[in-house]
């Protein structure tokens, strides 16, 4: 078993000149809707119903919520400084783009201002 073969991997190919692409969808709800649903939108062990799949069961509010494509992300070059461009990239919570606000999410407020 090797844990790291993905990362090796990944490194690999975009050192040879590849890349990586995933289509990146989002969920959106307003705070009126937040208010409504009979589960906390921010409990991060839900999963919020998505439109394109099968309702199950057990699922209150089926397709209430489906992904929306916002666009691309691609990985197409490695970290120059491991720590600087990984570690505190700008993926980080705390770096928003103006107008975006934190949604009550605890763990992602906790996450915000490390």
């Amino acid at each position: 078993m090797d844990p790291d073969y993905s990362k090796r991997q990944l490194y690999s190919t975009i050192n040879a000149g590849g890349s990586f692409k995933w289509t990146m969808k989002v969920q959106v709800m307003t705070p009126e809707e937040a208010s409504k649903v009979e589960f906390d939108p921010f409990d991060v062990t839900k999963v919020w119903p998505r439109g394109e799949l099968k309702p199950h069961p057990r699922s209150l509010t089926p397709g209430q919520f489906p992904m929306q494509e916002v666009g691309e992300l691609e990985l197409n070059r490695n970290p120059e400084d491991y720590h600087r461009d990984v570690e505190q990239a700008a993926f980080s919570p705390g770096s928003l783009v103006p107008g975006i606000e934190l949604s009550p999410d605890t763990l992602l407020n906790w996450r915000a201002f490390l």
